[in-house]
Formats: C-alpha cells, sequence, structure tokens
C-alpha cells in the first residue's frame, strides 16, 4: 500500500518536474533563435554602417541617423554579449549540480 502511494507521488513528482524543464528548454530555444535573428540583423547593421561611413555622407539628417544607428547596434552587440555570458553560466551551474 505504501509502495503504490510512494509510486503516485513520485509520479506527480516526475510529472511537475518535466513540465517545468519543458517549459525552460523551450525558452531557452526560442530566445537562443530570437539572440542569432538579432546578431544576423547587427551584422547587416554593421555592413550599412561601414558602406555609410566610407561614402563620407555630408547631410546632417544622415549623420544624425548613422549615429544613432550605431549606437543601437552597440547596444544590440552588448544584449548579444549579456545573453550568451548567462547562457554560458547556467549551462556552468547546471553542469556542477548534476556532478
Amino acid at each position: 500500500m505504501s509502495d503504490a502511494l510512494v509510486s503516485a507521488v513520485l509520479q506527480q513528482l516526475t510529472a511537475v518536474v518535466y513540465r517545468d524543464i519543458e517549459k525552460e528548454v523551450t525558452l531557452v530555444v526560442d530566445v537562443r533563435k530570437e539572440a542569432q535573428k538579432l546578431k544576423t540583423t547587427l551584422q547587416t547593421l554593421q555592413a550599412v554602417l561601414m558602406d555609410a561611413e566610407k561614402r563620407q555622407v555630408k547631410e546632417a539628417a544622415v549623420k544624425l541617423w548613422l549615429e544613432k544607428l550605431k549606437a543601437t547596434s552597440y547596444d544590440m552587440d552588448d544584449l548579444i554579449d549579456d545573453w550568451n555570458t548567462f547562457v554560458l553560466k547556467f549551462q556552468v551551474s547546471n553542469n556542477k549540480g548534476s556532478e
């Protein structure tokens, strides 16, 4: 009787843990996809910036736009770096916990 109760509790606990892990994995995978999209966009922005700087654009409005675009690209780059650092720390902490 007690074995059946313990077994039922363990099954429920396993199901709860599995659902939580599945949610976390899905979240990480989705964020990784978004981070990759941001990285691709950032690379495109950087190419546009380099091309525009080479052309020595003289218009003030275009220069201002380029400065804002450059600042945004740096912010995106920082965000991607922060994400990669978070993922690495998460992986390291999970590896330590499984040892």
